[in-house]
């Protein structure tokens, strides 16, 4: 079959008829099958034809690249139907089988389809699908360099962006960035060489070249140790990132900007000292500011200089020794902008996982730099409380709650006291159903996160707090909430549990509260709307695994209870498995209690905000 044909049936690929399409795809794939080299030096010859529409041309590049991806289920050929396939770039396995492929190919084939694809980047003035191109050249190269069968690629990719002009400077820095993320130590030999040209480009005035060298010196700054040995070479790297920070408006440079200087946070923290001022005074600015893409990528910078540092601190750094206390320096700037950052900017529940918001970055990095520099970070943040906890405002009220949630873990009980004691009552307040939904979720949650963190700074009050949170949860009115109400009643359970070295006894009081609260809560009438049943039989598991000799006189209505729940279960036609097995869990735990509490933690699921969890 001739090229020209091979043209055609890509060409019928992107038709509009979808009969048409698919014939196309299914005689793609049976070529494929029938002759895979055959099927890849007629796309290559595709490829570089003149008259190849350009859609063409790409979906040709296309299926040489997958024809050396390993396909996520069995039986995958390259073909067609693999053409949105992913894998795991980082498996060294996963290159074991496209490699078995390649050396299928008869010497010469593989040598023409590496020829055919470096003319391509080299000749054609189109740069629409140049991307996908040098994708199927990183293919090959990652599975020829490891044994040396390609040992000029990257002294050629680098010769050609010091002695061509136009399109290919850009084509042989994307491949360089190509290759150099997905296996870097394949060409750490060529690191100086690498970085040289990467670095060239990224501070070239060209945008285009700009733009493509900054990307992919975020993927080769790993190659770095050397250069940021030597003082003037790590200057001139970081001169480089620097400058793209200045930009108020994010572009693809200025994003790649920003993960290159984490990448360097990462790999060269104790490097770091001379910049930092210009880092602190360029991210505040951008915290402070409108543009909500590039405060985040602001912020979460600074969450990775807090996630290092608490590392370093906690002796559990395997690269640093020494903490450089660059988030203690920048205290007094940094918190008053991440307070700044925190209201929302409309009433609405969390944002998509994985959405940007200002507000959300800013709550984890809070957590981050409170882990960090502890007490330090207290009286900012107790100031920020007080003046807003009770504000007319109600993204201001969400604001303050969430803040001092944030900053429970780091700090000490004692420099923490005084927020606590006069926050707590006030969060309380806040659980009622005149709140918005934001208010009262964040107003839990920080309860929550207090007894966690401080249970014996508030024991005295756990049962009027526990009182309060069984109210909430039962009124009828705060379902919407219910899941945080299960967190906050599992951290307040925790300090009571068997499983704990000394654990406290649990007050029969307490115990007949919390258990008359939840068994009522997953009965609502709109319970299941908002997962409730699982988050209070969870909630349930947490309580009997407190279950002492002061409450066993409780077993009896517990075991009648879930009894006749798993029956009601069993009896439905949609039967919930999950609940009926966190029921067993719940009956095996009463009858055998430390069979299973031996290993167990906090097990119910629980609707905790985003901002809970932390990206360390």
């Amino acid at each position: 079959m001739a090229a020209q044909d091979y043209t055609s049936l890509l060409t019928a690929l992107i038709a509009a008829d979808c009969h048409t399409r698919q014939v196309a795809e299914s005689r793609l794939t049976a070529l494929s099958r029938a002759d895979r080299e055959s099927y890849l030096l007629n796309l290559a010859a595709s490829l570089e034809a003149a008259d190849t529409p350009l859609q063409a041309k790409h979906l040709a590049a296309l299926l040489i690249r997958n024809a050396l991806t390993v396909p996520r289920s069995k039986g995958g050929d390259g073909g067609a139907d693999a053409m949105d396939q992913e894998d795991d770039e980082n498996d060294e396995e996963m290159w074991k089988k496209p490699r078995e492929i390649w050396l299928q190919l008869s010497p010469a084939a593989r040598s023409t389809i590496k020829d055919t694809l470096m003319r391509v980047l080299h000749t054609d003035a189109e740069r629409h699908y140049h991307s996908t191109v040098a994708q199927a050249v990183n293919r090959i190269a990652q599975v020829e360099l490891p044994f040396n069968e390609w040992p000029d690629l990257m002294s050629t990719l680098c010769s050609y962006y010091n002695n061509e002009a136009g399109p290919f400077q850009v084509n042989a820095v994307r491949l360089l960035g190509n290759i150099c993320e997905d296996r870097p130590g394949l060409v750490s030999s060529s690191a100086n060489a690498i970085l040289t040209v990467v670095v060239n480009a990224a501070a070239n005035t060209d945008a285009s070249l700009r733009a493509v060298g900054m990307e992919a010196l975020e993927h080769c700054i790993v190659l770095a140790k050397q250069a940021f040995g030597v003082p003037t070479e790590q200057q001139y790297i970081m001169h480089t990132i620097l400058q793209q920070l200045r930009s108020p408006d994010p572009t693809q440079v200025f994003n790649s900007a920003f993960r290159c200087l984490t990448a360097v946070i990462v790999h060269y923290y104790d490097k770091l000292m001379p910049y930092m001022n210009t880092i602190l005074e360029a991210t505040v600015l951008l915290i402070r500011g409108t543009e909500e893409g590039a405060a985040c990528q602001a912020i979460d910078l600074w969450t990775t200089i807090a996630e290092v540092e608490t590392s370093i601190l906690g002796g559990e750094s395997e690269d640093f020794k020494q903490c450089q206390n660059f988030v203690a320096g920048a205290l007094p700037l940094l918190v008053g902008a991440l307070l700044h950052a925190l209201p929302k900017a409309e009433d609405e529940a969390e944002a998509e996982a994985d959405g940007c918001s200002k507000w959300q970055s800013s709550a984890t990095c809070l957590a981050a730099v409170a882990a960090c520099a502890g007490d330090a970070v207290v009286p900012a943040v107790a100031q920020f409380v007080g003046a807003n906890l009770r504000s007319p405002r109600w993204d201001l009220r969400e604001a303050a709650a969430r803040a001092a949630g944030c900053v429970q873990e780091g700090p000490s009980s004692a420099s923490l006291g005084p927020l606590i004691q006069g926050a707590l009552p006030q969060l309380v307040a806040l659980f009622g159903d005149g709140e918005s939904f934001t208010v009262r979720q964040s107003a839990v949650w920080t309860a929550g996160r207090v007894v966690m963190h401080h249970h014996d700074a508030v024991q005295e009050g756990l049962p009027g707090l526990a009182g309060e949170v069984v109210r909430t949860l039962t009124s009828g009115a705060s379902s919407d909430i219910g899941p945080a109400l299960c967190y906050a009643l599992q951290q307040i359970l925790e300090p009571y549990r068997l499983t704990r070295t000394r654990p406290l006894a649990m007050p029969p009081p307490l115990f007949r509260t919390i258990l008359g609260g939840v068994m009522a809560a997953a009965e609502l009438p709109d319970a299941e709307q908002y997962g409730l049943p699982a988050h209070c039989y969870g909630t349930l598991l947490s309580l009997v695994r407190c279950c002492g000799p002061e409450c066993r006189s409780f077993v009896p209505m517990i075991v009648d209870s879930v009894t006749a729940k798993k029956k009601l279960l069993q009896s439905q036609e949609d039967i919930d498995e999950d609940l009926i097995e966190l029921l067993d869990e719940v009956m095996s735990e009463l009858i055998s209690p430390s069979a299973s509490s031996a290993a167990a933690t906090n097990t119910s699921p629980s609707s905790k905000p985003k901002y809970q969890k932390r990206k360390f």
